[in-house]
């Protein structure tokens, strides 16, 4: 039986913030699915925060309406990454409360 004791009586060092800018690059707005591949966060809980206006997000529009097309059927919310940065920077985390 192995014993791991030895690596708890270690102090722990507090991690600093983590650089999203090299995952994020270039990219303002994002879909649920890369949020959650960049963040982990999950459409239900990004939904919980939108509502609670603690992140941005931008509707799914009906932009089509004045070329006379029919508008669109499928669309997707994109969500501000750089909101859910500061949101998660902020340290005000209410996950708990959308989970």
């Amino acid at each position: 039986m192995r014993r791991y004791s030895g690596s708890l009586d270690k102090p722990v060092v507090p991690t600093k913030p983590k650089d999203y800018n090299s995952v994020l690059g270039n990219a303002r707005w994002g879909d649920a699915k890369r949020v959650e591949e960049i963040f982990g966060i999950k459409r239900g809980v990004l939904n919980g925060l939108r509502e609670d206006e603690l992140i941005k997000s931008h509707p799914p529009e009906e932009d089509r309406k004045e070329d006379g097309d029919p508008p669109a059927i499928r669309a997707k919310r994109l969500y501000d990454l750089i909101s859910i940065v500061e949101y998660l920077e902020s340290g005000n985390l209410l996950l708990e409360k959308h989970q």
